[in-house]
């Protein structure tokens, strides 16, 4: 299925999911989504960058904006970094961007 394009997801192979690439500002005082950057989504999530709590803030976020189980959003590359490769199952390319960007 055709969509505008936006340079920070696309549909996983067979529809079953999503890529999104993410830029992650830690240490904010409200998480949530500031737009895009760099041609990717920027989330601010208020974790620090220390043991991983950063990663798991940016998963839960998405979980609960998707109203999905974490357990379907998994890190898949950026582990040290501010950007980061998310793959999300079980979820449309359209319902993610609006969710997501909401």
């Amino acid at each position: 299925m055709m969509h505008a394009a936006v340079p920070w997801i696309s549909e996983l192979p067979g529809g079953t999911g999503v890529r999104v690439s993410v830029y992650v500002q830690p240490g904010a005082k409200v998480a949530c989504a500031a737009g895009e950057y760099m041609g990717c989504l920027k989330l601010k999530v208020s974790a620090p960058p220390v043991n991983g709590a950063a990663n798991e803030a940016v998963i839960q976020w998405i979980a609960q904006k998707l109203g999905i189980r974490a357990s379907k959003v998994c890190l898949v590359s950026g582990q040290t970094s501010r950007r980061k490769l998310i793959e999300i199952l079980d979820v449309g390319y359209l319902e993610a961007k609006e969710k997501l960007l909401l």
